[in-house]
C-alpha cells in the first residue's frame, strides 16, 4: 500500500509506503506517564512508536517530549543532540562526547601488563613550582611538591692525561683548551690558556689549561650556582720509563708521594695543582669530580 505521490510505484520491500516532497509523517501524539508504564496504551507492545508530548515521572523513569519506541516492557527514547548528556570526566558539545570534565564519583581505570595506559605529548617542565604526580598505597593519583630544579645536585668530572713532568708538547685538541685569557682568583687576572703538556681529557662540560708546570685550570661550560665539594686524585698512567700517558695500561711509575690538591675554586673555574714525590710542582695525570648545583 502506498499513500502520496506516484501511488502505482511501490517499493517491493515495503508493506506501507509514504511519498511526498512537501508533507511529512505525523506520528501519534500521546502523553506518556513514565518509561515503565504502558499508559495511555493498554499494554506494552514491542515496536510501538509514538511522539510523547508530556513531561512526567521522576528519576530514571521520567519522560520528556520526543519520540519513544516500546521494546515490549518499557518505553525507550530516541535521543536527539539535546538529550545527550555526559558527566564524570566527560563533556558533551553538539552531540560530541569528549574527554575532560569534573569527576562526580570515585573512578577506577584498570590496566594490565598488556593493556597499559600512556599519555603522549607531555611537555618538559622548566618551572620551579610544578608538582609531581604520585600514586598512593591505594592506587589513587595525587600531586606532591618536589625540590625545585635548581636544587638538584649536579656532577661534573673528568680525567686529565698529561706528559710526565712536562708542561709542553701536549696534543690536546684546541676545542678543549680554555678559549681566551681568563682569571683565577683576584691575584691571577690575565692568564693565557695553554694546552701545555695535556695529551687528552675524559669527560665533557669543561675546558682546561696547563699554563705552567703542575698547574691546571678547569673552566666549567655552565657555571655552578653553588659548589658542595670536590675530589681530586692522581692517576698513574705511565709504565717503566715511558713519559707519555697511556690510559690503556696499569701504571707503575708514580710514587705514593706524588700528589694533587685544589689551588682555587669558584662557581666557574677550578685550579688543580699536581706535584712529584718531593712536593715540587710537576705535571701528573689526575681525575676530578665537582658536586653542586
Amino acid at each position: 500500500m502506498k499513500v502520496g505521490n506516484n501511488p502505482t510505484t511501490i517499493n517491493a520491500n515495503s508493506l506501507f509506503e509514504l511519498e511526498g516532497i512537501s508533507k511529512g509523517l505525523l506520528m501519534p501524539r500521546v502523553s506518556l506517564v513514565s518509561t515503565t508504564s504502558f499508559a495511555p496504551l493498554t499494554a506494552h507492545v514491542a515496536g510501538m512508536t509514538v511522539y510523547n508530548i508530556a513531561t512526567a515521572g521522576v528519576g530514571a523513569t521520567a519522560v520528556s517530549p520526543g519520540y519513544y519506541y516500546n521494546n515490549g516492557t518499557q518505553w525507550l527514547k530516541t535521543l536527539s543532540q539535546t538529550d545527550i548528556a555526559a558527566n564524570n570526566g566527560l563533556t558533551s558539545t553538539s552531540a560530541n562526547i569528549t574527554l575532560g570534565g569534573v569527576l562526580i564519583t570515585p573512578t577506577v581505570i584498570t590496566t594490565t601488563p598488556t593493556n597499559t595506559l600512556a599519555i603522549a605529548g607531555i611537555q618538559p617542565s622548566s618551572s620551579t613550582t610544578d608538582k609531581a604526580l604520585v600514586v598512593d598505597a591505594n592506587g589513587v593519583l595525587k600531586t606532591t611538591i618536589v625540590a625545585a630544579q635548581d636544587d638538584a645536585t649536579r656532577f661534573l668530572g673528568g680525567t686529565i692525561y698529561v706528559k710526565f713532568n712536562n708542561s709542553s708538547g701536549g696534543t690536546l685538541a684546541s676545542s678543549r683548551v680554555i678559549n681566551g685569557n681568563y682569571a683565577v682568583g683576584t691575584n691571577n687576572t690575565n692568564v693565557t690558556p695553554r694546552a701545555g703538556g695535556i695529551n687528552s681529557v675524559v669527560g665533557s662540560g669543561y675546558s682546561v689549561s696547563n699554563p705552567v708546570a703542575g698547574i691546571f685550570d678547569i673552566k666549567f661550560n655552565t657555571p655552578y650556582t653553588q659548589i658542595y665539594g670536590i675530589s681530586v686524585n692522581i692517576v698513574d698512567a705511565y709504565t717503566g720509563s715511558i713519559d707519555e700517558p697511556n690510559p690503556a695500561i696499569a701504571g707503575n711509575r708514580l710514587l705514593t708521594n706524588d700528589n694533587a690538591q685544589v689551588g682555587f675554586l669558584s662557581n666557574s673555574i677550578l685550579r688543580i695543582k699536581t706535584g712529584n714525590a718531593s712536593g715540587a710542582l710537576s705535571n701528573r695525570p689526575f681525575t676530578f669530580l665537582v658536586t653542586g648545583q
